[in-house]
């Protein structure tokens, strides 16, 4: 099991940088659009909006391929006992064609000149041009009732020894090939992938945060001690959100609480109280951005909701030793 957990340890880390990168492209994306999306009071998410146009994009040429007309791939059997799926007209067949005579002879009112013969069995074809040697025969089913016999007096002597011909089935063959689909598909691919890309984006939001596993232990900070940091979050008691690069805050054990640290940011009247209790979770683990992969710890009480990102590991972890460690 040694390499699958080395196998997932590479994989993991560029999965979140991957959900980063569309989860920076869906949040650009939205804020780009949004002055076209907000009609007053009403805003649409502008992601989502570009979603469904892409889904609506993907699926237009999809259902007009789906519901262009085509033979379908049947049986000799399908067609002699009327078993045909329904609204199924246009079939194709493969086999060996086999000429009966060259002069025509009209059977039941079609012009019966060959015979397609394949795994044992025969159905006669019927067609206003000769039929050249082909592997497949498309054409529409029809029924010829009771014409079984007439078509084994046509066949050269010993043709049909040992085939069974079919009795009342008939193809009347189209004297042009159906057109092969020309459909480019590329598009279409395209298409769902980035309205899949922008969904999950949007889903994992930016930047994204991810649990480590496994925390090793660390000496907690001394009291009075503090560290660079940076933040990624809401102040819940402001109502605003602030976003600091790493190194412009600062991250300091509080002394008068053995869990407890404050936040302290530059401007800001009011130190941020981060303490250990009921109330508040701490996640340790690293937040991933479209440029590269940041130590953080993961905040939620009624002061701080979001992430405190560090310079260096150790710093984190030893942020983390005060508040989740007895």
């Amino acid at each position: 099991m040694g390499w699958v957990g080395l196998v997932l340890g590479h994989l993991t880390p560029m999965l979140h940088r991957l959900l980063a990168v569309l989860g920076f492209a869906s949040t650009r994306l939205d804020a780009l659009l949004r002055p076209l999306t907000r009609r007053g009071s009403y805003e649409i998410s502008a992601t989502w909006l570009i979603v469904v146009l892409l889904l609506v994009a993907a699926a237009i040429p999809t259902y007009a391929e789906a519901s262009r007309a085509g033979p379908q791939a049947v049986g000799i059997d399908q067609v002699s006992n009327g078993s045909l799926p329904g609204l199924v007209s246009w079939v194709r067949l493969k086999g060996r064609v086999v000429t009966l005579r060259d002069d025509r002879a009209t059977v039941a009112g079609y012009a019966v000149t060959s015979v397609l013969i394949s795994s044992g069995q025969a159905i006669m074809l019927s067609s206003t041009q000769p039929v050249a040697a082909r592997t497949s025969i498309t054409g529409q089913a029809a029924l010829a009732t009771g014409s079984g016999h007439v078509v084994e007096s046509l066949a050269p002597p010993g043709l049909l020894d040992g085939i069974r011909v079919s009795p009342a089935g008939l193809i009347q063959v189209d004297d042009v090939s159906p057109p092969e689909s020309t459909m480019n598909w590329l598009p279409v691919w395209l298409a769902l992938a980035a309205a899949l890309g922008l969904a999950v984006g949007w889903k994992a939001g930016y930047p994204v945060f991810a649990d480590l596993r496994r925390r090793r232990g660390a000496r907690a900070l001394r009291s009075g001690e503090s560290v660079p940091v940076g933040v990624e979050a809401e102040l819940r008691r402001s109502g605003r959100t602030t976003a600091l690069g790493r190194g412009q805050g600062r991250l300091e054990r509080d002394a008068s609480s053995d869990h407890q640290l404050a936040l302290r940011l530059p401007g800001a009247a009011n130190v941020v109280a981060i303490r250990h209790d009921m109330w508040t979770a701490v996640h340790v683990g690293t937040l991933y951005t479209v440029c590269g992969a940041i130590p953080a710890l993961q905040v939620r009480s009624f002061a701080l909701h979001g992430a405190i990102t560090f310079e260096r590991s150790p710093d984190r972890d030893r942020a983390a030793a005060v508040l989740l460690d007895d």
